[in-house]
């Protein structure tokens, strides 16, 4: 009959357009609308063009169904209602708004629940700030017009709080709720992991059990996933356990979040179990178990597996390279990453902003923060988690001015992680004032109490020497964790305040607060730095038999440091080789070390061949044995190494100072020559060398290795880059004000003693942080009481 340019009657028509849309027949659905047109009975029918709407929305033909839309002499609600939904449903979330902004423009036609229902759908689909203020004006509207909130309405609106960050207004409308559906709880519960409330969305998915709610698949998917943010493998064996005896443990989602779980829990063995057990298998099976070897630190096995996933035909997803990107971070394989991304760019797939992300990330942790920035610049859309990727990149590579600058050209909202990573910045900048200034950003936002940005604010206050301020910070904590903790721990250590360090130790153990691996090093290192070795001894064999912790290098490393220091060198190299870990470089950099300080030239030399052999290219150790055979004047020994330094490539760090003044940094290096106030520095450095020698202050020319002159030793420890910083600041603050020096290396025994000597003369505290501790210096004493 349609062929015949005929139509079936109105109903009959009507079947036939929805039927079009529910079987994909685009081409018969224009068909029949081409017809319409010689018809002007149903050309004008409002049902029949809100089906014609809806078909089209279906087949994303949008430009299309606005057309009929635009057409439409009259409007019913579900004409509105269709354009809406056409556009929300197909992530127009923007156009289907500004349908309901004309909606209301226009009136004559009354908003219904459903209108309500897809618009607020789209303000979920907003920008997260946009869509929150858009959803509040909806819901306004929704009270206006006196509607019942429950049911999907309800649920909508928790969603859509949920989903635009106000997790507050989403739990209100949820509490005040009669009836909950299914759809709601799990709304809800989603909402709990996503805002990073994993134990409240345990509580709820129990709560969901007393009530007698039957779970479905996405349930048990997000109480998955709140036991992996938790790490709570045993929560998360008896929630397997329940999808198993609802049978649904073998649909592909639920066994892919619990592959998911087992990885995050560190029961590999589970997940492996799990994914040899599924029936079907799909690419996020496989990237889930790549990125569960990873997260397990087992980079071989998963890159083992990306080979047999691409031997059994699977075609690679952006999730799967993110897995495999994540593995090659995971051991440092720089190379391998940028051949991987080059397969990402014939792809087409670096354009995703995930993918885009964790090129970033992996470019960062390995190393190569230029390679990071230039994926960072080239990706077309950048959300938070990009530029927190850039700002960590910058942080991880000790390029903490380059991460303020890049904070401050920040075009996103920072979120806690955000202000976080540039915190550590400021801390390792020794930007305190700068620092004060986030901490004020922080505390205008919702932020202020997140117990993460309280313990960045204890380690940059800390880092910065701002121990008072540390310390409010840390007491007025309504929860204090084991990273807080540490991090004041960690804070009165470097300051040289190592009482007060173990002090905290003890209360903390007497709150109930369980120390982890990172607290035990900061108790060996006060121990190490206050000459405590049966202490060191005693909280080395508790970590191990009271808590279970296993020691690191870390922790051999504050013994044989402690060892070393004593002088008790035979007992540091016995406990090196008797260590149950291999050691690396570090360990045996601080033995050679302490060698150099007791001038032990045979054992020196093994323990440089030792680091050596695990890191060809350690400066440090080249030039501390060089160093030795220098003070021994063994000349061609020091050459020797110097050469051989050279044929392996190996440069010396620059030293290098700085001091913040006017919230300006200042930089200076060995010999600096270039700065603008040159001449009023070296003037001032002139005076107070001669006030310095009147007290008594002898330059300590052994620190300068090369055969020279006495005079000339003496010119080249006046150009220390610490001194210069010293005399700038001095020539540029008023008297007595105190004066905060930045060292990269650790400062040397010369430039500790004139600064020492340089307090007492001007009557001014000065604080000096190098790249081992804080050296406060105040009236001609150094906190660290010359053991440093």
């Amino acid at each position: 009959m349609c062929q015949e340019g005929e139509l079936p009657d109105r109903v009959a028509l009507l079947k036939f357009i929805d039927s079009c849309g529910a079987a994909k027949a685009l081409s018969q659905g224009r068909g029949i609308h081409s017809l319409l047109s010689d018809h002007t009975e149903f050309a004008t029918d409002v049902m029949i063009n809100n089906s014609l709407i809806s078909m089209y929305g279906k087949f994303q033909e949008l430009e299309e169904a606005k057309l009929v839309f635009d057409a439409m002499r009259r409007r019913d609600i579900v004409s509105w209602n269709a354009m809406i939904a056409a556009y929300a449903q197909n992530g127009y979330n923007r156009q289907a708004v500004e349908i309901f902004d004309e909606l209301e423009r226009q009136g004559g036609v009354m908003p219904d629940r459903v209108t309500f229902i897809s618009t607020l759908d789209a303000c979920a689909g907003l920008d997260e700030e946009e869509g929150l203020a858009r959803g509040r004006d909806v819901h306004s509207k929704i009270n206006e017009f006196r509607l019942d909130v429950d049911g999907s309405l309800a649920t909508t609106l928790v969603n859509m709080y949920g989903r635009c960050g106000s997790f507050a207004e989403a739990k209100a409308i949820f509490d005040k709720m009669k009836r909950r559906d299914l759809i709601c709880w799990n709304s809800m519960l989603s909402i709990y992991v996503n805002c990073g409330l994993a134990r409240s969305a345990i509580q709820l998915f129990q709560e969901m059990d007393q009530c007698g709610v039957l779970p479905a698949n996405m349930t048990f998917v997000a109480a998955l996933d709140a036991c992996s943010s938790l790490e709570a493998l045993k929560l998360g064996r008896e929630i397997h356990s329940a999808a198993a005896s609802c049978g649904m443990d073998s649909d592909l989602v639920t066994a892919n979040a619990i592959i998911n779980m087992y990885g995050k829990c560190g029961s590999i063995g589970e997940a492996f179990a799990v994914f040899t057990r599924m029936p079907e298998k799909n690419v996020i099976s496989w990237s889930t178990m790549i990125a569960a070897f990873c997260q397990n630190e087992l980079a071989d096995e998963a890159l083992l597996f990306f080979k047999l996933m691409q031997q059994e035909g699977m075609e690679l997803d952006r999730i799967t390279y993110v897995s495999v990107l994540d593995a090659y971070t995971s051991v440092g394989a720089l190379e391998l990453g940028k051949a991987l991304h080059v397969r990402i760019v014939y792809a087409g797939l670096d354009t995703s902003i995930v993918v885009g992300n964790t090129l970033v990330n992996m470019y960062g942790k390995c190393g190569s923060p230029d390679d990071a920035r230039d994926v960072f610049d080239s990706m077309v859309e950048k959300n938070v988690v990009s530029w927190n990727a850039m700002l960590a990149a910058y942080g991880q590579n000790g390029r903490s001015r380059e991460a303020l600058a890049l904070f401050d050209s920040m075009d996103v909202k920072p979120d806690r992680i955000t202000f976080i990573s540039v915190l550590d910045a400021c801390a390792s900048a020794a930007a305190g004032d700068r620092g004060k200034q986030i901490h004020a950003t922080v505390n205008s936002t919702a932020l202020g109490l997140d117990a993460g940005i309280q313990n960045a604010l204890v380690h940059m206050y800390g880092k910065c020497g701002n121990l008072a301020e540390a310390r409010r910070i840390f007491d007025y904590m309504d929860s204090k964790n084991v990273v807080s903790w540490t991090s004041m721990m960690t804070s009165y250590a470097q300051n040289g305040l190592v009482k007060e360090s173990l002090r905290l130790a003890l209360q903390m153990k007497l709150e109930g607060v369980r120390p982890n691996d990172i607290t035990f090093v900061t108790i060996l290192y006060c121990c190490s730095h206050s000459g405590k070795f049966k202490d060191a001894v005693s909280h080395f064999v508790e970590m191990r038999q009271d808590f279970g912790i296993t020691p690191r290098e870390v922790h051999f490393g504050c013994l044989i440091d402690m060892l070393g220091r004593s002088g008790k060198l035979e007992e540091a190299e016995e406990l090196i080789q008797a260590m149950p870990v291999p050691a690396d470089a570090v360990l045996w950099t601080s033995l050679l070390c302490a060698c150099v300080t007791h001038k032990d030239e045979d054992r020196a030399a093994r323990a440089a061949e030792e680091a050596f052999q695990r890191e060809p290219r350690c400066a440090a150790a080249y030039i501390m044995l060089s160093n030795l055979y220098a003070a021994l004047k063994k000349w061609d020994e020091a050459a020797k190494v110097r050469k051989r330094m050279e044929q392996a490539g190996v440069r010396k760090q620059a030293g290098r100072s700085w001091i913040e003044i006017d919230k300006q940094v200042h930089e200076f290096v060995a010999g600096d020559s270039i700065h603008p106030d040159k001449s009023r520095i070296f003037k001032t450095l002139q005076r107070l060398m001669s006030e310095m020698r009147i007290k008594g202050y002898e330059p300590d020319r052994k620190v300068v290795i090369h055969s020279m002159e006495e005079e000339e030793k003496d010119e080249v420890l006046f150009y220390h880059s610490e001194k210069l910083a010293v005399a700038f600041g001095i020539a540029s603050t008023p008297p007595r004000t105190p004066l905060c020096i930045v060292k990269n290396l650790r400062v040397c025994s010369d430039c500790h003693s004139a600064i020492k000597f340089i307090s007492g003369v001007e009557g001014r505290r000065i604080t000096v942080r190098d790249s081992n501790r804080f050296h406060h210096f105040d009236r001609g004493e150094c906190s660290c009481g010359d053991y440093w």
